[in-house]
């Protein structure tokens, strides 16, 4: 049986990596798992104990920022609390998928952690904008992610090569997959970013076949399935929570919702990766500050005027980049907030020790 549950551990991802950051926190008595499920602040987590279900510990909810809560994928050290676990420490992650929090709040949102893959999921319908997908790429390369751009619903798309050129002007240099559930096309290459070990997560809007294309992965149903509305190609949240799935194969998938929103919550390397054609082109301008406006000799201005270089993509990536800004501006600002909370929290404490 111990057997089983170390074989076990080890088919979800488990390594010397993972073993040596756990061994260093020097607490025999706690278990290491992987979260492979969260709803609120309950988490699924897979030890050599078996399937537990744990909480956070309170110092978790007090660290600095909320990057630092388990998120599914997540490698954790989990200590036994009489007959019930409690998350102690994160292990440290090879890779993240985070975003700025969806509605007002500014504080970043863990989606999914210790990924191999990110396959950016966008539906050949309705759903298809090459300007969310730079978003995504530069969200998934931010965090360390190699992503694969995923074409679904390919089998009613009149327009599939206009479509996939599009897609490749949008990711130059990275995979892209035009793949359809019903009728199989394409599996066969996904099948190469599937390997026995290896972790993905399926990320996109609602409605693009996330879960579709996952239950045709595992050869059963795992996920549920909604149609999507005919008038916008709209979906429904048909998944209301992240979780991690081991394929047949021996793939780990992560299936996500679907995100409305995907504001960045920082950026700076994924946009220099993600838009590596015009980062290229600036090099090639006579001056090293130039703005692409008026200033002569400029690259990027000349592939523009050549039809090298799609406009719209150059004012995507200049939105992106005031956004990574605005984000790293508010998080100056949190962090100056939480400093003046902390030195208010002792300065009281020195007061109330002195009276």
């Amino acid at each position: 049986m111990l057997f089983w549950l170390t074989s076990m551990l080890e088919a979800y991802g488990w390594n010397s990596q993972f073993q040596q950051a756990f061994d260093a926190l020097e607490h025999p008595d706690w278990l290491a798992g992987r979260v492979v499920a969260q709803k609120d602040y309950h988490y699924q987590i897979i030890t050599r104990q078996g399937e537990v279900t744990a909480p956070p510990a309170g110092v978790l909810f007090h660290k600095k920022t909320t990057l630092d809560l388990p998120a599914v994928g997540d490698w954790v050290a989990a200590c036994p609390r009489g007959d019930d676990y409690v998350i102690e420490e994160l292990l440290p992650r090879t890779s993240v998928f985070v975003r700025q929090s969806a509605g007002r709040t500014s504080s970043a949102q863990v989606i999914a952690a210790n990924l191999d893959r990110v396959l950016v999921v966008m539906g050949l319908d309705g759903d298809f904008n090459v300007r969310r997908l730079e978003r995504f790429l530069v969200t998934v390369i931010e965090g360390g992610g190699r992503p694969v751009v995923l074409l679904t619903k390919a089998d009613c798309c009149p327009q599939l090569e206009t479509r996939l050129a599009e897609a490749q002007a949008c990711a130059p240099g990275l995979p892209v997959l035009a793949v359809s559930a019903v009728t199989d096309q394409g599996l066969d290459q996904l099948a190469a970013y599937l390997r026995a070990g290896q972790t993905v997560a399926l990320v996109g809007s609602s409605g693009v076949g996330k879960s579709t294309l996952l239950n045709r992965l595992a050869g059963r149903t795992i996920a549920q399935t909604q149609s999507v509305r005919e008038n916008d190609s709209r979906g429904r949240h048909t998944t209301t929570h992240r979780e991690l799935f081991l394929l047949p194969d021996g793939a780990m998938v992560v299936d996500t919702p679907g995100l409305r929103e995907l504001q960045l919550w920082a950026g700076t390397v994924g946009l220099e990766l993600a838009f590596a054609d015009i980062f290229g082109l600036a090099e090639q301008c006579r001056f090293g500050d130039c703005s692409h406006e008026l200033e002569p000799d400029c690259a990027v201005r000349a592939a523009i005027e050549d039809d090298r270089l799609d406009p719209d993509r150059l004012q995507s990536y200049r939105d992106l980049a005031d956004e990574v800004e605005r984000s790293e501006r508010q998080k100056a600002v949190r962090e100056q907030a939480r400093d003046r909370r902390r030195k208010n929290r002792r300065d009281q404490r020195g007061r109330r020790f002195e009276n």
